[in-house]
């Protein structure tokens, strides 16, 4: 996990991120959005 983590960081580094859609935004998916918007390169871009 710390060498994924590693890389996220890298790509923020760089301006660069890993785009990041959520279908089916039930009580998992809340809660999974909003440890992905708290990671380094990853960006939440749409959720239905």
């Amino acid at each position: 996990m710390e060498y994924i983590y590693k890389g996220l960081q890298d790509l923020e580094k760089k301006g660069e991120f890993i785009k990041v859609g959520l279908v089916g935004a039930g009580q998992m998916g809340s809660g999974m959005v909003s440890v992905a918007a708290q990671m380094p390169g990853l960006k939440v871009v749409a959720i239905a």
